[in-house]
């Protein structure tokens, strides 16, 4: 009875890539062939399982499967229950598996129907290692029209009498297998560097060649950055549910969010650089998780800077401003961010970890970062790696181009055990202005670093009517303080320190201005509101608690009325005189502004409550600006910041130190 097992199990090892024996040969390699039922709900697999060695290996499935068949050809099976056994070889042989069932359909990546599939690695919807990682060949079969797709590199692909048959393949030892099906259009394009696949339903076939270009652009950009990809393939689909994931090989992206005219220049490349961080350097997270931080800051931040230096130096403004609006109860190193739940953890594990990275991108220099970034994905690829390891690899960088390694060592020292920011101050006292003749000036001041920063280079400059004239870099160990000394040629009006914000420190005062995040992440916050039964809604979109009141100067505040009502609220708060006016013209608009106490609040001024109501829904996505003017769809807004103060600690005038001229 079992010979036709045993066949079967020698014609799968027999078509396994020696390459990735020879590449992997520690790791165990699985062949698995899987017929999904979507009709039924319901699934069954098989799998023959080469196993490098003698350590036990133990195997599970999840709720809702059983293991119908184990065979070991040398050694014995230890079974558990219906759900898990427990090879034990003899030698380094095989193993043979059937196995069959439903999810369970309990949260998220746990569905197969008869639109499609979602079945997370978590949803144990194929026999998962317990303790050792292994590599696969994936052969899915699916009943057209459906489509499939699956981590690893997509290969072969063949159809016959309406059975669709696709093959993955991911020989190096593999973090899980994410599973998706649905009944999509498939368009590819061949990239520099792999082939790039879209999955989208007829309702969105517009943007098959938008996702197909960008998509290829990405994987060729970032491919030459980093390193060859993890994958010789990659496939962006597209979901019904609201999600944007990441996955070996492909990213799923929900279908409304895909049309969004931003998303490809924005989420898109934040996904594709994951397939290397997180997906192909996998992360360590007894050590924290780093991968969020790189990711985002080679994604996001990177793709920012392409596009305008003014929209990447807006980003590292509101890294500052975020961590300012950041309740001190609610925040926490850097080393300890583990998950993303929310905007807490996107200002600790994105933001100030980007922070840390384009610290060391301007301590290194551009070669140098990008030698570390190279080696590490070289030396780590398809391994659990943690900061440590990201930090040997900087520290090498640093000595292979003769930089300080404690310099580099005392970054990552700072920036994951931190939680308070450090001062920058110039000290105006000590401003000194100068004219040598009639076509020299010379300006000096003291300037101050925290004794509880970081190694820092602080540019500072001089400006004048056309912009800067004299700049310099001033390094600084912590609790330092220099005189410095720029000249001119042209009359200056301005020395400001850090002008563009590449230094992750605290605000000057004067310096940062209202944003919306400043209320959203208050502990407690008064409600405000010409209209009953928002106080649910309004809780879901910020961080506190939110209590009915009436408006008080000292109580951070969310104040929602008709347009014509929210002077007087603004009044009875004695909030800034200048804050107090629509600063766009849209039926709902939200702003930003302070108290006569200092307290952080929210206009939301809308025509009804329907509309506030909305509006409230969506307000924590603009949690960065200082203003949202709400249009009628996703996505459809108009936002803004207000400008700083002309004069500020780290911004100092210089008119009045040539009255005499």
């Amino acid at each position: 009875m079992r010979r036709p097992t045993r066949i079967l199990a020698a014609l799968l090892l027999a078509a396994l890539p020696a390459a990735a024996v020879a590449a992997w040969p520690d790791t165990p390699q699985a062949e698995m062939d899987v017929r999904l039922h979507p009709e039924d709900g319901r699934l069954e697999g098989r799998m023959a399982l080469r196993l490098p060695d003698e350590e036990p290996l133990s195997l599970a499935v999840g709720p809702g499967f059983r293991i119908d068949q184990t065979e070991l050809t040398a050694g014995r099976v230890e079974t558990l229950g219906q759900r898990g056994v427990i090879l034990h070889p003899d030698e380094a042989t095989e193993a043979r598996l059937r196995w069959s069932g439903e999810p369970d359909g309990q949260g998220r990546g746990s569905h197969l129907h008869t639109e499609g599939a979602w079945l997370e690695a978590a949803a144990g919807w194929h026999p998962r290692p317990a303790s050792r990682r292994m590599g696969y060949r994936l052969i899915i079969a699916v009943p057209e029209p459906l489509q499939v797709v699956a981590e690893g590199t997509r290969a072969e692909e063949q159809s016959e009498d309406g059975l669709r048959r696709v093959e993955f393949h991911h020989p190096a030892p593999a973090l899980g297998i994410a599973l998706f099906a649905g009944e999509w259009q498939h368009r590819t394009r061949e990239a520099r560097h792999g082939t790039v696949h879209t999955f989208f339903p007829e309702t969105l076939a517009e943007h098959h060649e938008t996702y197909l270009e960008r998509t290829a652009a990405y994987l060729d950009e970032y491919s030459e950055w980093i390193g060859p990809p993890p994958h010789e393939t990659f496939s962006v689909l597209a979901t019904p549910y609201p999600v944007g994931l990441a996955f070996a090989g492909f990213t799923a992206l929900g279908e409304q969010v895909i049309p969004l005219p931003f998303i490809p220049d924005t989420s898109l490349p934040h996904e594709v650089v994951h397939n290397w961080w997180g997906r192909g350097v996998y992360t360590d997270y007894d050590d924290g998780n780093w991968n969020e931080a790189l990711t985002y800051y080679m994604g996001d931040y990177h793709q920012a800077l392409q596009r305008d230096i003014d929209e990447a130096r807006r980003l590292r403004g509101d890294w500052l401003r975020s961590q300012a609006a950041l309740p001190e109860v609610a925040d926490y190193p850097l080393g300890e961010f583990r998950h993303n739940r929310g905007s807490a953890d996107e200002i600790v594990g994105y933001q100030r970890g980007a922070s840390l990275f384009h610290t060391l991108h301007r301590t290194l220099g551009e070669a140098g970062f990008d030698e570390a970034i190279r080696r590490f994905y070289e030396q780590q690829v398809h391994r659990e790696a943690g900061w440590p390891d990201l930090e040997a690899t900087f520290s090498d960088a640093a000595e292979a181009d003769d930089a300080e390694t404690e310099t580099i060592q005392a970054l990552f020292r700072w920036f994951l055990s931190a939680t308070e920011l450090p001062d920058l101050e110039m000290d105006e006292r000590t401003l000194t202005v100068a004219r040598d003749g009639d076509d020299r000036y010379r300006v000096e001041v003291e300037i101050d670093w925290d004794e509880e920063g970081y190694p820092v280079s602080i540019p500072v400059a001089l400006k004048g009517d056309e912009g800067r004239l004299n700049e310099q870099e001033i390094h600084l160990q912590p609790g330092e303080r220099t005189r410095i000394e720029l000249a001119s040629e042209t009359r200056p009006r301005y020395l400001q320190a850090d002008p563009d914000q590449h230094v992750y420190r605290q605000l000057a005062l004067g310096e940062g201005v209202a944003i919306l995040r400043d209320t959203l992440l208050a502990e407690s916050v008064t409600l405000v509101s010409a209209w009953e039964d928002l106080e649910a809604t309004a809780n879901q979109a910020l961080r506190g608690d939110v209590e009915p009141g009436e408006p008080d100067r000292d109580r951070p505040l969310l104040i929602v009325a008709p347009r014509e009502a929210v002077g007087e609220h603004l009044e009875a708060a004695q909030s800034c005189i200048t804050e107090r006016i629509r600063p766009v013209d849209h039926d709902t608009v939200a702003w930003a502004s302070t108290t006569g106490g200092g307290q952080p609040l929210i206009v939301l001024a809308a025509k009804d409550r329907e509309q506030a109501r909305q509006a409230l829904q969506r307000l924590a996505r603009y949690g960065r600006h200082s203003y949202v003017g709400f249009g009628s769809a996703r996505g459809d807004a108009e936002t803004g910041l207000y400008e700083p103060a002309d004069r500020h600690g780290l911004r100092l005038p210089l008119a009045d130190q040539f009255d005499g001229d």
